[in-house]
């Protein structure tokens, strides 16, 4: 496959990138697109590549005109949209990101989604990621890389129900540690001071608390409304009394007294009584009214602090509420461990037995090491390949080492397509990395691909990297002139 020509158009803004068998993207100066020009290559072919700080990819036209042996000339994209063209003439429109897999699969002529999902991930280099991804992680954006999709996409195994089980482990794994974490979180909670307004159980002792008073006042107002009922009653009853115009005679003196309020002896003094009752029962009562207010001042006040202060106070309350054994999880999640160690340990010997691919990826990995001076740093294993300790790897070392391992995939990846990929290196002079260092790379690239299609963004330029075609950024991509230079022909694009 080759990519020959690329033309943006932007802010209506037309630019055109012709793309060389071998192709220097320059510019004297950092940010001047380089790397925004490479992620447009890829985001042209129907990737999801995020879009850099200034340039909206979503709202540039783009068209990849290239060289396939399907018959493929043209990819079209704007926005979600894209369009394939063909020599004789017809085409196929999709939309994105529904169709993207297909899309690409498409481009890359391929039905094994394995091989698909390895391919950005061997032939880009992005200058942020792709220089330190070695056999899993991300490529750019939200697309991702795994040596186990590699190898078994070009082997032509299927381990879709180990890994599917696997998926499924973790996502357990992940659940579980989540929850573990939360208990964990609860104890801490446990430990803070019941009185804190922010402990997990405040309201509701408040609650409680307020409850108790209400059925109090409840009790207060009745005896009250009671003794009250019993004032009036009697009052009505010396009324009636008097109304009657009853009359008592003393037998011994003959004394007629009238039956009155005043001459119904402790008549009045039980009224005083039952008077006094009463203001002690209402003082008793106001001094409970006067804590229930305060009781829901502080409800409120404790309900305002949550809601304004902060979320995650307020969950606390639920968090406090859970209730499930730290020990039952805890063994959970060691076995679920067990098993994904164990489900990892039965995909890598189903991948490594009897595999040519995983040999031959592991005797190029080891000759391009070895050329570039790094092999002392690599296991001789063969199973190394799916290494996860990098934490001994770093600057020169690593570079060279994850370039060694790059190119061994793209070997097996082209045997298994049956077609030379473009390869595209943003930025091969990063940290810690000298001129040597990248000549040693090129020096690779000249001797073992020299029919690969080669695209490099770069401030430098290399001795040992002749490009047959040289795109010079000034400015930006649709801020300032380009210089576009091949061995016939330059071309000087004026912004107007």
């Amino acid at each position: 496959m080759r990519l020959t020509q690329l033309d943006l158009e932007y802010n209506g803004i037309k630019k055109k990138f012709k793309l060389e068998n071998t192709t220097l993207i320059h510019s004297t100066k950092n940010s001047a697109g380089k790397s925004t020009l490479l992620r447009l290559i890829f985001y042209s072919m129907g990737y999801n590549i995020p879009k850099t700080k200034r340039l909206p990819f979503k709202k540039v036209k783009t068209r990849l005109f290239l060289q396939t042996s399907t018959g493929l000339t043209t990819v079209e994209r704007f926005n979600d949209v894209i369009t394939l063209i063909y020599d004789d003439g017809s085409l196929l429109e999709y939309l994105l990101p529904n169709d993207e897999d297909l899309v690409i699969s498409t481009i890359w002529n391929s039905k094994n989604e394995n091989v698909i999902k390895s391919i950005l991930g061997s032939i880009y280099m992005d200058q942020e990621k792709g220089w330190t991804l070695l056999n899993r992680g991300t490529v750019i954006g939200s697309i991702k890389f795994k040596i186990e999709d590699l190898l078994e996409g070009v082997s032509d195994r299927d381990l879709s129900s180990q890994k599917t089980e696997l998926e499924n482990i973790n996502t357990e794994i992940k659940k579980y540690s989540q929850i573990l974490n939360i208990i964990e979180y609860k104890n801490h909670l446990s430990q803070l001071s019941d009185d804190s307004i922010f402990s997990s159980d405040y309201i509701t002792k408040l609650e409680n608390k307020l409850q108790i008073k209400k059925i109090k006042s409840n009790e207060l107002k009745s005896k009250i409304d009671d003794l009250e009922d019993s004032l009036k009653e009697n009052k009505q009853f010396i009324n009636y009394i008097e109304k009657m115009d009853l009359v008592v005679k003393d037998k011994k003196s003959g004394i007629e007294i009238p039956v009155k309020e005043d001459t119904i002896i402790h008549f009045n003094d039980n009224q005083k009584y039952i008077n006094a009752r009463v203001s002690i029962l209402k003082r008793e009562q106001s001094f409970v009214e006067k804590d229930i207010r305060e009781i829901l001042l502080e409800i409120q006040k404790s309900d305002n602090l949550f809601s304004l202060q902060s979320e995650i106070d307020k969950a606390d309350r639920l968090i406090s509420q859970v209730n499930i054994p730290y020990e039952q999880l805890d063994q959970i999640l060691t076995s679920l461990k067990k098993k994904k160690k164990y489900l990892t340990d039965e995909i890598k010997e189903k991948l490594s037995a009897n595999n040519e691919a995983l040999n031959n990826l592991h005797l190029n990995i080891i000759n391009y090491a070895s050329k570039l001076g790094v092999d002392q740093y690599i296991n001789q294993s063969k199973n190394y390949i799916f290494t996860s300790d990098l934490q001994s790897l770093s600057g020169a070392i690593l570079h060279k080492i994850v370039f060694s391992f790059k190119m061994a995939y793209i070997i097996e990846l082209q045997k298994y397509l049956g077609y030379k990929l473009p390869i595209v290196l943003d930025s091969p002079s990063g940290r810690e990395v000298d001129q040597q260092n990248v000549e040693e790379t090129f020096d690779i690239l000249n001797d073992d691909f020299k029919e690969n299609q080669i695209i490099v963004a770069s401030i430098y330029e290399y001795s040992n990297f002749e490009p047959s075609g040289k795109i010079e950024l000034i400015d930006k991509i649709f801020s300032e002139e380009i210089v576009i230079l091949d061995e016939l022909e330059i071309e000087i694009d004026h912004l107007k």
